[in-house]
């Protein structure tokens, strides 16, 4: 690989430990499932692998655009997700726009990646739009 990720950390051991309210109680290595045993794996900073990843998707012609918040999502003719809003830049406190207001970029796209997280609020419009959690098991 041209450009390896950022792994720069072993692992060079690990514990597993049963919290109780009154102490832990460490379980030994031979009981723990292979799942959990970290041995031959990294530490990576997830800021690091992001950045590194975002590398990656732009050399593949993939656009990012880290740091610039949607405020809308763009459906198309069929009712697919389109693209996104971007918000809109430049309001002052008071609810007045600036001098350097800016409104959001209407961006279109074949395939549009939402990033912001399971509670982001366009995910949650999305969520809502099209059913997705309706087998979803609550807690």
């Amino acid at each position: 690989m041209d450009n390896p990720p950022p792994l720069t950390t072993p692992v060079e051991s690990d514990t597993f430990m049963l919290l109780k309210d009154n102490g832990s109680l460490e379980v030994p290595h031979a009981l723990m499932p292979k799942m959990i045993n970290n041995h031959g794996n990294f530490i990576i900073s997830l800021g690091n692998l992001c950045d590194w990843l975002n590398q990656q998707a732009e050399e593949l012609g993939v656009e990012v655009l880290s740091g610039i918040a949607g405020d809308k999502v763009i459906f198309n003719e069929n009712g697919a997700v389109g693209g996104v809003v971007t918000g809109d830049f430049g309001w002052a406190k008071d609810g007045q726009q600036k001098d350097n207001f800016s409104p959001g970029i209407k961006i279109k796209a074949k395939q549009t990646i939402f990033t912001e997280g399971a509670r982001g609020s366009l995910t949650e419009r999305l969520k809502k739009q099209f059913k997705l959690d309706k087998d979803a098991i609550s807690t």
